[in-house]
């Protein structure tokens, strides 16, 4: 078994991912690249921490989408929305809910 990236906490390793399977009465720690926009651990909300403490905290449990706005998760949100407003779908004639409304 691969040894962890960070050593365990006082309380032991935390997971960020587990995967459970019920038949077998076993657990599995998933591990993974980070995300570059994680709200949780994303070397940008650790550097606010770092740098503003409590205050940052406070900003991130009051203030809805800081944390969002700090990680740039807002903006990848608004580029997804964009690229699917500017997707042509084609919608072929005769789905449910469409045409000259007539029972079959």
């Amino acid at each position: 078994m691969p040894t962890p990236p960070h050593p365990p906490g006082v309380l032991g390793l935390v997971p960020h991912q587990l995967r459970g399977f019920l038949a077998q009465f076993r657990t599995l720690l998933i591990t993974g690249a980070a995300y570059d926009r994680c709200t949780g651990c994303c070397e940008t909300v650790l550097r606010a921490y770092e740098t503003e403490g409590f205050a940052m905290l406070l900003r991130a449990f009051n203030e809805m989408g800081y944390l969002e706005a700090l990680t740039g998760l807002d903006r990848l949100y608004d580029e997804a929305d964009k690229a699917l407003e500017s997707v042509d779908w084609e919608e072929e004639e005769g789905e449910e809910g469409e045409g000259s409304g007539e029972a079959v």
